[in-house]
């Protein structure tokens, strides 16, 4: 399993939480002469361990030229508590300690110290996963200890005794979100075998793979709504430009900065992913035996790039989720659309022409979506603006582009400025199926019985500022 460091007062045990004893009972200092092995603080973690508390485990760490090995002995940890600790000050025969060590006739154990054994040019930043990485290997060793942000230790067993009241405060020098004892006490680790290293990979492997499943399906549905949506502004940008037609226009090119977005989010799933099959790969390859300290650092590895890409993974479908729904909405009801009537009903209703087609700007109330009438109808009926203001009609762009017959682009609105009609598109222009599916459309239950037109007296505020008849077409 992957190296977990948790809280010194509780630790998570699968489904259950363990209370740990945060403040032991006082128990005599004892002298060189009366030292016996004392029983040792062990909780269990996630898998069954048994230790013999009665044992002192004879001649560990007594070898002064005892290293790290390549036989995994212990593949998890996790955090005991925070202590006095009578190890490091009397437990160390061949480190910085020695001169205090006094235990050698009655327990005849040493801790071994990461400074001692590992040259200065060789250490890396302490971390509690540096300082389980050393001691995993070495024989005999049940915990580990870090001091003063750094002085890592293995010991076959710890043992609290009377100190100050400081607490465990100091940062540990490799990683600042954790703590690593302070000037005088410890930080407890517990060691493990749990020996499911293959299960745990295993396991972590299938959730990412589920997340992996459903990024992908949501990222089909991104790409189609992406690509569709620049394809078809670009299109429609250069026929309206050509028009002079401003409004259109600038929606053509809000729609291709949102498709723009809608690519990226693609693209950075599609790291996630490639990085998700790339990681399958290596545990893989690495087999079932992890016996080997080498091969068991490179699973954990592999563990925790798994659990990184699945959280990575969540976020991205989560978004992507978002922008699917918003820029890509499900298909309504052909009667969602009738509520809503070409704006030229309210600005001219005496004008026989009103399915000519129109185009109109103002304030925005949603990104530019992909769908047809009745879609981006719906979208408007659900839509707020981010200035508070509700949606109160769109303006709509039948196929171009990429997009497929049933698919258009429509920008909603939640106040009219300006609107263009154009009198001259009777027979259909280049690229344009019926000009008269280019329509704005306002909300009848908003605007029925009332006038839109240009009001000059100022008094009605949602009233067009400018109304422009153009006595052509917008495409040739």
């Amino acid at each position: 399993m992957p190296s977990l460091v948790l809280p010194s007062a509780t630790l998570l045990a699968g489904a259950s939480a363990i209370v740990l004893r945060s403040n032991p009972p006082a128990q005599p200092k004892l002298t060189a002469k009366t030292w016996v092995a004392m029983p040792m603080q062990m909780f269990r973690a996630d898998c069954s361990v048994t230790f013999n508390s009665k044992t002192s485990n004879p001649g560990a760490g007594m070898n002064a030229s005892t290293a790290p090995g390549t036989k995994v002995l212990k593949d998890g940890f996790y955090g005991v508590e925070c202590v006095d600790e009578f190890m490091f000050e009397h437990g160390d025969k061949f480190g910085d300690n020695a001169a205090g060590y006094e235990i050698e006739q009655t327990a005849n154990v040493s801790i071994v110290s990461y400074s001692h054994v590992v040259a200065k040019e060789d250490a890396e930043s302490m971390t509690p996963a540096v300082c389980f990485s050393f001691c995993r290997t070495i024989p005999d060793m049940n915990f580990f200890g870090i001091r003063n942000g750094g002085d890592c230790y293995c010991t076959p067993y710890y043992r609290s005794i009377p100190g100050d009241n400081k607490v465990c405060d100091v940062v540990c020098e490799g990683d600042g979100r954790q703590v690593c004892g302070s000037s005088t006490k410890s930080s407890m680790f517990g060691m493990h075998m749990c020996a499911s290293t293959g299960a745990d990979m295993s396991g972590l492997e299938g959730k990412m793979q589920g997340v992996e499943a459903d990024l992908t399906s949501v990222q089909g549905e991104v790409d189609s709504a992406w690509g569709g949506m620049q394809s078809a502004a670009e299109e429609y940008q250069t026929m309206f430009s050509s028009a002079g037609d401003t409004a259109a226009t600038e929606q053509m090119q809000a729609a291709k900065v949102h498709a723009g977005k809608l690519q990226q989010l693609s693209v950075d799933a599609s790291k996630i992913l490639t990085g998700m099959t790339n990681v399958s790969a290596d545990a893989s390859a690495l087999g079932t035996d992890f016996s080997d300290a080498s091969k068991l650092s490179k699973a954990e590895a592999a563990m925790d790039k798994m659990e990184g890409l699945t959280a990575e993974g969540i976020a991205s479908l989560e978004e992507m989720w978002e922008q699917a729904n918003t820029s890509y909405p499900n298909p309504a009801g052909a009667e969602v659309a009738e509520q809503y009537y070409p704006v030229m009903y309210f600005v001219n209703k005496d004008n026989e022409t009103h399915n000519m087609s129109t185009t109109c700007g103002g304030t925005s109330s949603h990104s530019p979506i992909v769908g047809n009438q009745s879609a981006c109808a719906a979208a408007c009926d659900g839509s707020a603006s981010s200035n508070g203001g509700s949606c109160i009609g769109f303006q709509y762009f039948p196929k171009a582009g990429n997009l497929t017959a049933d698919q258009g682009l429509c920008f909603l609105l939640s106040k009219f400025r300006t609107m263009t009609y154009y009198t001259e598109c009777g027979g259909a222009p280049k690229n344009v199926t019926d000009p008269s599916e280019i329509q704005c459309f306002a909300k009848f239950s908003k605007f029925g019985g009332t006038s839109l037109a240009v009001d000059n007296s100022g008094d009605c505020k949602e009233c067009f500022q400018e109304v422009t008849k153009a006595e052509r077409c917008y495409a040739p």
